[in-house]
């Protein structure tokens, strides 16, 4: 990146807000093309509030920005912040009247592989979720878990996904295998 990227910080807040530094966080700017967005009179709080908690930069596109929040879901930018489309297709919410909709998942996390930027994963209320072209369709990877209601994800460089349930602890290798450790079991 060029130096001016290097100055750049990208910060989510509670209620779902996201601001963005040029001087290395000494000031912020709130980036009102995703705050004056038509769906966010729709952002309901989930159990741990409406927040922006995941910020995923593509390495390879400056223009690229990922943010997943509860309870809006997933959406990006292809423009450096200047317009947002939700990102959720394939991310179940079963508890709405209809369990595919655009937005409004509750999603926990998301990560992107640190090398291969296309190659990213979420969870979300009762999901976990794989997608091979940047987030733009999602397909769910839950089955095998030890559970499905997902509290942390992390993408390693090796390719490995670890992933923490209220049941334990689960790693998914990059073939596709499956481990997994139950606590007492």
């Amino acid at each position: 990146p060029s130096a001016a990227e290097k100055d750049v910080v990208w910060v989510g807040t509670q209620p779902s807000a996201l601001f963005r530094s040029e001087d290395r966080g000494e000031s912020f700017e709130l980036v009102r093309s995703l705050w004056d967005h038509p769906h966010r009179p729709e952002w309901g709080a989930g159990f741990g509030g409406q927040a922006i908690h995941t910020i995923v930069p593509d390495p390879t596109d400056r223009d690229r920005l990922t943010v997943a929040m509860s309870t809006g879901g997933v959406y990006r930018t292809e423009d450096g912040g200047q317009s947002w489309s939700p990102h959720n297709t394939g991310i179940k919410a079963y508890f709405f009247p209809d369990p595919w909709p655009e937005f409004g998942q509750c999603v926990h996390k998301v990560a992107a592989h640190p090398d291969r930027p296309e190659l990213m994963y979420a969870q979300n209320h009762h999901g976990v979720y794989r997608s091979e072209d940047g987030g733009s369709t999602w397909t769910s990877i839950a089955d095998g878990l030890p559970a499905d209601f997902i509290r942390t994800l992390y993408q390693g460089r090796d390719g490995r996904l670890w992933i923490g349930t209220s049941a334990g602890i689960a790693a998914l290798s990059p073939q596709g295998r499956l481990r997994a450790w139950v606590p007492g079991r």
